[in-house]
């Protein structure tokens, strides 16, 4: 067993209407894999982008920022929001808008940057996946 993972049952034979096949083998990305670089793949499998049709309003909050010593995070979802349409969640961090890195920005900074978009806002974000389950949960609420 690895990570709870039983490999035996990729490794099992298959049949398709009497046809033999090979042995099915484990993700190679998987198999070798030690728990940092696990880690690491599960984050960027949580990696998403969506593209929100503008004008604003966009349909979310942000709470963080450099100046916060926290990341920028989606903090609230209106209710049939853009956002929400394109199964942003709540909780999500906001990785780059329009490609430009969130990393060092503060709270104006993105703010600014999400205002200034014209056309249509392009964000890469990261699921938050804590409770083991998607972050687009609970109840939105109106802005």
């Amino acid at each position: 067993s690895f990570f709870g993972l039983d490999f035996a049952l990729f490794r099992a034979h298959a049949t398709l209407v009497g046809t033999a096949r090979a042995p099915l083998q484990p993700l190679s990305a998987l198999e070798n894999c030690s728990p940092e670089n696990y880690n690491q793949l599960q984050k960027t499998m949580n990696n998403y982008s969506v593209s929100l049709v503008g004008p604003a309003p966009w349909g979310f909050r942000l709470q963080g920022g450099k100046d916060f010593n926290m990341p920028l995070t989606i903090s609230r979802l209106s209710d049939g929001g853009k956002a929400a349409n394109a199964n942003v969640g709540i909780g999500d961090v906001v990785l780059s808008i329009d490609g430009i890195s969130a990393e060092s920005m503060t709270h104006l900074e993105a703010q600014n940057k999400i205002k200034t978009c014209s056309g249509n806002l392009v964000m890469n974000l990261q699921r938050n996946c804590d409770k083991g389950e998607s972050s687009v949960q609970g109840k939105p609420t109106k802005n």
